[in-house]
């Protein structure tokens, strides 16, 4: 008789400063995970149980604490990942957030006098909550010399200007010529126009988590549409880091974005909301037809 195949359980691993290792916290269970594209942002949802309990996989009973460390896990960030079958040591990432809430469900205390039974429930939001905390300010424009003059008031990317008197209007650059340390900054003088990965890069780089360093991945989406030049905003943008992804990657024009975390820091994915990487666009109407007025 052959034995039945071994069932691979997913697990949680936590670390408290994002340069930390990851380590992994065994029966923290996940019970629920989403990944959601902005404007809505993804949650998990983890099970501690305390007490004196069976643990799986034991056959006696122990006296496990309210708290999985030390110390309180809020605040933390988790990882829920996927062990390899044929490699125990190689992991798939599944999820990855930070603890933001816990509630207590208080079970006996007749069989642990000490602790009492019962389950902690961790909330976790997903990494893309950070940037909605991230204000924006400090944006940095050419002055003399190589020297930054620094303005803690949000500047526009690109400018309106009236082109004659019909108040026709025209959009004006003000970006730098050159990219400053991997991302362009104002400058009015040389008066580039920025596109939305420039103002993406530029945000990301002087307005982002300082703990946490996202960036920005390249795909189709991206380069097609967002990289345009020849269509300029302009974008006045306030606020937080979030709220002007939400205003750049706009799902009126076919697009969104998300965080995903597959490897050391998280990326921001530009994606088209039609499910087509290569193309974001709706398909004309097959059957058409032409309306005349009635003018009798």
């Amino acid at each position: 008789m052959t034995n039945p195949s071994k069932i691979i359980l997913p697990l949680v691993r936590v670390k408290k400063l994002w340069t930390d290792d990851w380590g992994i916290i065994h029966h923290l269970r996940p019970i629920q995970a989403v990944w959601s594209a902005a404007p809505s942002i993804s949650a998990a949802t983890l099970d501690w149980r305390y007490g004196k309990i069976l643990r799986p996989g034991s056959s006696e009973f122990e006296n496990v604490f309210p708290d999985p460390l030390v110390e309180s896990l809020l605040g933390w960030f988790i990882q829920i990942v996927m062990p390899s079958e044929e490699d125990p040591a190689a992991f798939s990432i599944l999820w990855t957030g930070k603890i933001t809430g816990s509630a207590d469900q208080i079970g006996s205390t007749d069989s642990a006098p000490d602790t009492g039974t019962g389950q902690i429930v961790y909330t976790a939001l997903g990494l893309e909550r950070l940037l909605y905390d991230c204000p924006l300010r400090n944006f940095p424009c050419l002055g003399t010399g190589s020297e930054f003059v620094w303005s803690d008031m949000p500047i526009p990317f690109n400018v309106f200007r009236e082109a004659d008197q019909k108040l026709l209007q025209t959009i004006t650059g003000n970006r730098s010529a050159a990219k400053e340390d991997g991302a362009y900054v104002f400058s009015p003088a040389e008066g580039e126009k920025w596109s939305i990965r420039d103002v993406i890069e530029h945000l990301l780089k002087f307005c982002g988590p300082t703990d946490v360093p996202f960036s920005l991945y390249d795909n189709a989406v991206l380069q097609k549409n967002l990289d345009d030049h020849t269509r300029p905003a302009s974008w006045h943008l306030a606020d937080s880091l979030g709220k002007a992804l939400d205003t750049l990657v706009d799902r009126r024009r076919g697009h969104t974005w998300r965080v995903s975390c597959y490897g050391a820091n998280p990326l921001i994915e530009i994606q088209s909301v039609f499910g087509d990487d290569e193309a974001a666009g709706l398909e004309p109407n097959g059957v058409q037809i032409d309306l005349v007025a009635n003018r009798t």
